[in-house]
């Protein structure tokens, strides 16, 4: 047997939590529908992945809801599958072997030792389908944002499922290149980090982008360095991809580690716009793109 919704449905301008799968082991997510919404009109979706031991909902803070009412878009939140001694750490590798290569070990920050496989790829499928018998999405405009580990496995989903994703974002943690990454199209990426955190260096997002704008054939980067109040903002823009793709990569000089991303964290409102509001920031990253 199936469960349904724990709520009575999907009801516009409210955090929902669902449930799908066998009773005795169902599998949640949350998700939010922006106020005004018809039940009818099919809505862009960003679906947001957790950090490390975060729970799925976490991400629902990163984005001011008002601002997703404002443009419209559904947010959904999955969790990680359960792993031996790693609950909720995404399997954003493929093997045992990448493992040890992309992280050996001591890398900067401590060197954890980092899941692989599929089975995340599939519960990030099976969450979608699920929604999406639920909720009118628009197909064209399904986008992939994430924090720390849920950005390194936004990243895989570049390489899984291009098919699915009009464009992804990396949050904190920046960009690699995963081994034996094929997707069926080039796919815009843009990553938002800092120069000084330890556990995602910004050199590993340097040379992920890079990579990334190798295979999908992209120009030569445009470098920029702004003064945004006290701090510098490095821009570094691939442009001219196949597919009408771009890498972006967006790092705050000097400012402190952690999540640069929500609009409302310490020290976002020192920065000029606009870079003082990332979320907005990105949702005009992904409208940019749509399938």
């Amino acid at each position: 047997t199936t469960t349904t919704t724990t709520v009575p449905g999907p009801t516009p301008g409210t955090v929902l939590r669902f449930e799908y799968g066998p009773d005795d082991a169902p599998t949640e997510y949350y998700a939010y529908l922006p106020k005004g919404h018809d039940g009818v009109t099919p809505l862009p979706l960003i679906i947001g992945l957790h950090g490390y031991t975060q729970p799925p909902s976490a991400t629902l803070g990163a984005f001011p809801l008002s601002l997703l009412d404002e443009r419209g878009y559904a947010w959904l939140a999955p969790s990680a599958t359960d792993k031996e001694g790693r609950n909720r750490q995404w399997a954003f590798i493929t093997t045992e072997e990448q493992s040890v290569s992309q992280w050996p070990e001591n890398p900067p920050g401590g060197g954890q030792y980092h899941p692989y496989g599929d089975e995340d790829v599939e519960r990030i499928v099976d969450v979608l389908d699920d929604f999406a018998a639920r909720v009118p999405i628009d197909t064209d405009r399904i986008y992939a944002w994430g924090f720390s580990g849920g950005a390194w496995m936004s990243v895989r989903l570049a390489c899984d499922l291009s098919n699915v994703f009009v464009a992804v974002a990396a949050g904190t943690s920046g960009v690699f290149f995963p081994e034996g990454c094929a997707p069926s199209r080039s796919i815009p990426i843009i990553s938002f980090g800092t120069t000084e955190d330890p556990y995602h260096p910004a050199d590993w997002t340097r040379d992920g982008a890079h990579l990334w704008a190798e295979y999908q054939g992209c120009d030569v980067p445009e470098t920029a360095t702004v003064q945004s109040n006290e701090f510098l903002v490095q821009e570094i823009r691939y442009g001219n991809c196949r597919d009408d793709a771009e890498i972006v990569v967006v790092l705050i000089e000097g400012a402190i580690p952690g999540i640069w991303f929500n609009s409302e964290s310490p020290w976002a409102g020192d920065l000029a716009p606009p870079y003082d509001d990332p979320p907005a920031l990105l949702l005009e990253f992904f409208e940019s793109h749509t399938g």
